[in-house]
């Protein structure tokens, strides 16, 4: 049997596309073992809000800026390595 969790997971959501990142949120609304602490749409909300609110998990959008780069990730993950990082994108390649 599994175990339920101590504590809820605290996750911040960073994704670009409004419709998704709404999407997301309600999911994680009133999950059972995932508190959903904080969103943004973009890069500056995901540094700022990293640091205010210290989430166990931020589930970042690789295209939070204009160019599809994981900077961003490398980023947050040096100023606070305490944060598990789950990237995620909707990049298709139409070569």
């Amino acid at each position: 049997m599994l175990e339920r969790p101590r504590h809820k997971i605290r996750l911040l959501v960073a994704e670009s596309f409004d419709l998704v990142r709404m999407g997301l949120c309600v999911l994680f609304k009133n999950h059972a073992s995932i508190q959903l602490v904080a969103e943004t749409g973009e890069v500056q909300g995901l540094f700022k809000l990293a640091a205010e609110h210290r989430p166990d998990v931020a589930l970042v959008d690789l295209q939070l800026t204009d160019c599809s780069d994981i900077e961003h990730i490398t980023e947050l993950a040096q100023m606070h390595p305490q944060i598990k990082v789950l990237a995620s994108s909707d990049f298709i390649n139409k070569q």
